[in-house]
């Protein structure tokens, strides 16, 4: 995507028990952090992690130069 990732901003967001696909009690954590697409502006965006696997992904809208 062509984002910066800045430095210092991950953050434990949220954890909790739960099961992952195959049905196996699991550690669920969901991470905050910041980005640049221009390098002057800040975005935010989190992940979600069940286990090690990545769930999910999502970052704000942000601005595009390509």
């Amino acid at each position: 995507m062509n984002l910066q990732f800045l430095d210092q901003t991950v953050a434990l967001q949220d954890w909790h028990i739960g099961r992952n696909t195959r049905g196996m009690v699991t550690l669920i954590r969901r991470y905050g952090f910041e980005f640049s697409s221009t390098g002057e502006e800040r975005y935010q965006g989190w992940v979600e992690l069940v286990g090690t696997r990545l769930r999910h992904i999502e970052v704000q809208a942000h601005r595009w130069e390509p």
